[in-house]
């Protein structure tokens, strides 16, 4: 058979752009961390999520999350706690701010705090890091571990700033 095809392309050349990062890393000395405090009332009677009161550190705009009874795969197992990033008070629309954070659930009594440490580059895009089994609902529902006293819970963030970025984009320049 005598069947032919034929087969074309367009080809279009876009100008490229490159996009560059500017670090800006603090000094060799220890970098400055911020503390937040906050305390949960009713604990056992809170359904859904609870949101802390906006807090700013390092320039930055902040609030906790914990579901008390989990989320996602933790639902029913353990209490979900995530730390949300709402921006920041300095010019840096386009920039990630590099953290290393602490969550800590305060224990009243002669136990360890349970804590968990993590690094993150917080931007718009990624504005949300925690864990979804923070604590087993077992342990600090049980009034001999001494997470719960009186219906209350202390959830404590500590955040320690490594850097920021500002990224840029070659045609803005």
């Amino acid at each position: 058979m005598n069947d032919s095809c034929v087969f074309g392309a367009e080809v279009f050349v876009v100008k490229r752009e490159a996009v560059t990062e500017c670090l800006s890393l603090n000094s060799v000395h220890p970098p400055p961390s911020y503390k937040h405090d906050c305390k949960i009332s009713n604990f056992k009677k809170l359904e859904g999520r609870w949101e802390s009161e906006e807090f700013s550190a390092g320039g930055h705009k902040w609030y906790v999350c914990v579901h008390p009874k989990g989320n996602k795969e933790a639902t029913g197992k353990a209490v979900s706690i995530y730390l949300h990033y709402l921006g920041s008070n300095v010019s840096t629309h386009f920039g990630r701010v590099k953290t290393s954070f602490t969550i800590s659930v305060i224990n009243h009594g002669y136990c360890a705090h349970k804590k968990r440490t993590t690094t993150c580059s917080f931007s718009a895009s990624w504005a949300s890091l925690g864990w979804d089994s923070f604590i087993d609902l077992a342990t600090i529902n049980d009034p001999k571990q001494g997470f719960l006293v009186r219906d209350c819970i202390r959830v404590s963030v500590e955040i320690s700033f490594l850097n920021s970025a500002l990224t840029f984009n070659s045609s803005w320049i």
